[in-house]
């Protein structure tokens, strides 16, 4: 999974759920690491329409 890869390389091993953006998106937030307080959404790919990327793009912005 191209989400654990990233994190396992920058040495992320705790992340905690915000919210939901969209169905099966959440809004996750790094903890304990020189990271903290980074925001990332992740999205499988059954999940969200056309759209989905862009409106999680906007959200992260607007945070």
């Amino acid at each position: 999974d191209t989400a654990f890869g990233i994190l396992e390389l920058l040495q992320i091993s705790e992340v905690e759920i915000r919210e939901e953006v969209l169905l099966g998106l959440p809004l996750l937030e790094v903890v304990g690491t020189k990271y903290d307080s980074l925001r990332l959404v992740t999205k499988a790919g059954a999940f969200g329409g056309e759209d989905a990327i862009a409106y999680a793009l906007r959200v992260l912005r607007e945070l």
